[in-house]
């Protein structure tokens, strides 16, 4: 799905026409958490340009990574949410300890956002259910 909140907005528009295609090809190729391992192969096939590419990171579409070649969709988790039983983690789940989610779920480094991060950092204890001995409590 895609939020056309994020690709109907005059700052959207105001990228070119390749770069916006650029941004659809992206999100058809991103794995569950919005990485796009293969940006160079997806640019060529739609046919856009680095420049297509740069424009979309500097414009805040995409975030890079020093020496990686993956690329993630800033507002992937303001586009979808997958259900927990479908949900595949990613190959790039390491590059997610330094990102955080801002007021609108879209994925930043920024560290105001610090006590937001994407992975937390302990384990979750919400799936621990404390048994209970219903036969017991019949008062037989």
């Amino acid at each position: 799905m895609i939020c056309s909140r994020i690709v109907e907005s005059d700052e959207f528009f105001n990228l070119s026409s390749g770069a916006r295609l650029l941004y659809f090809y992206f999100n058809l190729a991103a794995d569950d958490r919005g990485f796009v391992g293969n940006p160079k192969a997806v640019i060529r096939k739609c046919r856009a340009s680095n420049k297509d590419a740069n424009d979309l990171l500097k414009n805040g579409y995409l975030l890079a990574f020093d020496g990686k070649a993956a690329l993630l969709i800033r507002h992937w988790r303001v586009h979808n949410l997958i259900r927990k039983d479908r949900f595949k983690e990613s190959v790039f789940v390491e590059l997610l300890h330094a990102m955080y989610l801002d007021e609108c779920d879209a994925y930043t480094t920024d560290a105001q956002y610090s006590d937001r991060p994407v992975l937390p950092n302990c384990q979750p204890n919400d799936n621990q259910m404390t048994p209970q001995d219903s036969i017991g409590s019949l008062g037989s």
